[in-house]
């Protein structure tokens, strides 16, 4: 059995909802716009979007990476989120049941990004050596070699030790918050509402980025594309008429 390397951030059965139609060859493709000032797009193959290699490994110091276990869990919750996504879709409707499961699908997909895990990996970093320094000045290691003493005086502790969190530790962390009641919790007090598109057409994001809504993958001819949005209304505008931020 191949063991899985390419760990994807964004679940693929929810970046099939934006596959391009009709498909460029034998996988699909999605439209990837870069947020920057010219929002350069092109239009990558699913199973090449999102991911990163080994994001989701566990590692340790004394066996070799375990490449599997969250992969394997993850691929449970998918499966559960993509039937969710997939009733909502066809029904058009969010039912009371279904508020608290949707609410830990975006919940988890806000904290599962390389964003985040960088933002954690920088907090966990920083409390490593800010805890050095307090117990290094307090005198409660034995005097460093002179060399790094030097080293410390000259450039400062920050810039003389480098400290590497382990993978496995900012998983914890990630999945934790992504996963955690306080978060779910809250989106879950927010009123959801399905809005769709049936039309090519686009819509601002609420950190400036117009997304368009571009061949994508309806689950049946004619139906439409379907936008989660908590707690405020963001419909599909017509090119004439962006919707202000």
């Amino acid at each position: 059995m191949n063991t899985p390397r390419k760990h994807h951030y964004l679940p693929q059965f929810y970046l099939e909802g934006f596959k391009i139609e009709p498909e460029r060859g034998k996988k699909p493709h999605i439209w990837q716009i870069e947020k920057s000032a010219d929002q350069a797009h092109y239009s990558p193959a699913i199973e090449d979007t999102g991911c990163i290699r080994d994001y989701h490994s566990v590692d340790s110091t004394n066996e070799e990476p375990d490449h599997r276990t969250i992969e394997g869990l993850l691929s449970k919750i998918e499966a559960e989120q993509a039937e969710l996504v997939r009733t909502i879709r066809e029904t058009q409707r969010i039912d009371a049941s279904q508020v608290a499961p949707l609410s830990a699908f975006i919940s988890l997909m806000r904290f599962r990004v390389p964003a985040f895990a960088g933002h954690i990996e920088k907090s966990l970093r920083s409390v490593v050596l800010d805890s050095f320094k307090i117990m290094y000045h307090a005198g409660a290691f034995r005097p460093p070699p002179p060399e790094l003493r030097k080293m410390f005086d000259s450039k400062g502790i920050d810039d003389s030790l480098h400290v590497s969190i382990s993978n496995w530790k900012i998983l914890s962390h990630m999945f934790q918050v992504g996963l955690g009641s306080e978060s779910i919790d809250l989106l879950a007090e927010y009123n959801f509402h399905v809005y769709s598109a049936k039309n090519a057409s686009f819509f601002v994001t609420s950190d400036g980025i117009r997304l368009h809504v571009l061949e994508a993958a309806p689950p049946a001819p004619g139906a439409p594309v379907i936008a989660f949005v908590p707690g405020w209304s963001m419909p599909a505008a017509s090119p004439s008429s962006p919707i202000p931020i």
